[in-house]
């Protein structure tokens, strides 16, 4: 997800947490998203929860999605 993002110019610093990147991301749609698709993250990775993990193609497919028309 980073790497779509980072293409679209919105880069993630090394330092920075994953809620931290997406309260950065100045369009609202785009950062909501982007949040919805890390609270994902977090839960399966680190409660190893299958609905979550499930849900994240699915929500990663729209933030690609958005990025290609935010970029157009």
């Amino acid at each position: 997800m980073t790497q779509t993002l980072n293409k679209r110019g919105w880069r993630k610093a090394p330092e920075q947490t994953a809620a931290e990147f997406a309260g950065k991301i100045p369009d609202a749609h785009m950062r909501q998203s982007v949040d919805r698709f890390t609270r994902h993250y977090e839960r399966a990775r680190l409660r190893q929860s299958g609905e979550d993990a499930e849900l994240l193609p699915k929500l990663y497919d729209e933030i690609s999605q958005q990025a290609r028309q935010t970029r157009n």
